[in-house]
C-alpha cells in the first residue's frame, strides 16, 4: 500500500512540490527503521517475542490514527495542536455518557463532538483567517481543562461488554494469518496496477519497499498467531489507514489537497474549493482524534483525562519523519505509518531499556529535531 511513496501527484499548474517529485525522505525512514529494528533486537533480547511485538502494534494503533488525521492536515500546510488534548475529551465524554444513554449514543456523541471540534478549527481558519497554530492552540488547553473539569481529574470507568472487548479483543489462530495474507496480497496488487506509471529506477525502489512491507505484514501475522492473535484495535488502524489512503490518493479531493499544500492560491485560481478542503481535512482529523481516544480509553478500562499529552507531539514527529514536508504539498501516509512504527518501536525499546520517562521525552524531541533539520535539506534540493 505504498505506490505513491516516492511520488506524489498534483493536479498540473498547482505548484511544484506535489508534481511527480521524487521524495527521497521516505527511503530515509525506511533504512532508519531498519536500523532501529535491528538495533533494539541485539540491545533488548525480548524485543522480538511474539508479545512484545503484539504490544507494540497495540501501542502504536492510537497515535497512527492521530498522524493518519495530522498528515492531512501537514500536507496543506497546517498544523494542529489540539488532537491530544480531543483525544482526552472524547475518551471522557464516553465514560460519563455511557452508563445514562447507553453505549452505542455515547460513542456516537464522542465521535459526533470530535468531527464538530474539527469543523469548528477549520471555519475560525477559513472564515475567521486565525492560523492554525493559534486556534488548535487555543483547542490544546481548553479541550484538557474541560476533560479535567468534567471528572474532577479523576478517571470514570467504563463498564459495557463491548468496550472490554475494543479494548483487548483478538482475531486469533488461523483468521490472523490469513488476515495478514489477504493485506500482503494487496499490497502487491497495488504495486503491480501501478508500476507501469514510473520509470524503471523508481519501479525498482517502489518493488523493494512493497516487498518489505510484505514481509513485516506476513511476519507480524505469524507472531500475532502464537502471541493469541491480532489485536482489534491494530485491525480499526488498519481500516482507518486503507479508507484514508485510497482517499488521499485515489480520489480528486486527495490531488486538491497537495495542490492547497503546494500552492493555496493557485489551486484556488484553478478552481480547487480551498475553503471547504481545509474544513473537511480539520474535520477529518477531529473524527481521528476521536476515533483514537474511544481507543485509549477501552484499553485502559477508563475514560481519564490525563491521558493524550504530548499526543499531539507524537503525531507531528510520525509524520515529519515519514517524509511530510512542514510546508505542505508533498508527503505519504505510507510514510507516516514508517513514522509510526519507528516512534513505537523507539518508546518500546526504552521502556525495556528502563530508561525514564522523562528521558524518553529528550530522546523524542531530539528526534524530531533531526527530523525536521533533515527535512529542510532535503526540501532544498
Amino acid at each position: 500500500m505504498f505506490p505513491k511513496e516516492a511520488v506524489t501527484e498534483a493536479p498540473a499548474g498547482l505548484g511544484k512540490k506535489g508534481a511527480l517529485a521524487i521524495n527521497w525522505k521516505n527511503y530515509t525512514s525506511l533504512a532508519g527503521l531498519a536500523v532501529l529494528i535491528a538495533i533494539s533486537a541485539i540491545m533488548s533480547p525480548t524485543f522480538l517475542s511474539p508479545f512484545n511485538i503484539v504490544n507494540v502494534a497495540t501501542q502504536i494503533a492510537a497515535p497512527g490514527i492521530l498522524a493518519v488525521g495530522m498528515t492531512f492536515v501537514i500536507l496543506t500546510g497546517g498544523i494542529d495542536l489540539s488532537v491530544g488534548s480531543l483525544l482526552a475529551l472524547t475518551g471522557v465524554i464516553v465514560a460519563i455518557a455511557a452508563p445514562v444513554i447507553g453505549w452505542p449514543l455515547a460513542v456516537l456523541l464522542a465521535i459526533l463532538l470530535g468531527t464538530a471540534v474539527g469543523m469548528f478549527h477549520g471555519l475560525c481558519i477559513t472564515r475567521f483567517k486565525v492560523p492554525p497554530f493559534i486556534v488548535t492552540l487555543a483547542g490544546l488547553s481548553a479541550y484538557k481543562g474541560l476533560a479535567l473539569i468534567l471528572t474532577s481529574s479523576a478517571s470514570v470507568p467504563l463498564r459495557a461488554d463491548f468496550f472490554d472487548y475494543l479494548g483487548a479483543g483478538r482475531v486469533g489462530g488461523t483468521a490472523a494469518l490469513l488476515l495478514s495474507a489477504a493485506i500482503a496480497v494487496l499490497m502487491l496488487f497495488t504495486y503491480l496496477s501501478a508500476r507501469k506509471k514510473y520509470g524503471a529506477k523508481e519501479r525498482t525502489k517502489k518493488g523493494i519497499v512493497t516487498i518489505s512491507a510484505m514481509a513485516g505484514t506476513l511476519a507480524f501475522g505469524l507472531l500475532a498467531q502464537e502471541a493469541g492473535g491480532v489485536p482489534i484495535q491494530v485491525l480499526i488502524f488498519v481500516v482507518l489507514f486503507a479508507i484514508a489512503w485510497f482517499a488521499l490518493n485515489k480520489t480528486v479531493f486527495g490531488r486538491e489537497l497537495y495542490a492547497i499544500g503546494g500552492n493555496p492560491e493557485a489551486a484556488r485560481l484553478a478552481g480547487v474549493k480551498v475553503k471547504r478542503g481545509l474544513i473537511i481535512v480539520y474535520a477529518t482529523a477531529g473524527f481521528l482524534a476521536s476515533i483514537a481516544g474511544l481507543l485509549v480509553a477501552t484499553r485502559l478500562g477508563s475514560g481519564t483525562p490525563q491521558v493524550g499529552t504530548l499526543g499531539e507531539l507524537d503525531a507531528i514527529a510520525a509524520v515529519v519523519i515519514g517524509g511530510t514536508s512542514l510546508m505542505g504539498g508533498v508527503g505519504t501516509l505510507g510514510g507516516t505509518i514508517i513514522g509510526v512504527i519507528l516512534i513505537g518501536i523507539l518508546n518500546n525499546l526504552l521502556s525495556l531499556l528502563n530508561i525514564t520517562a522523562d528521558m524518553q521525552m529528550v530522546f523524542k524531541g531530539a528526534i524530531i529535531l533531526g527530523a525536521v533539520m533533515l527535512d529542510a535539506k532535503l526540501s532544498k534540493k
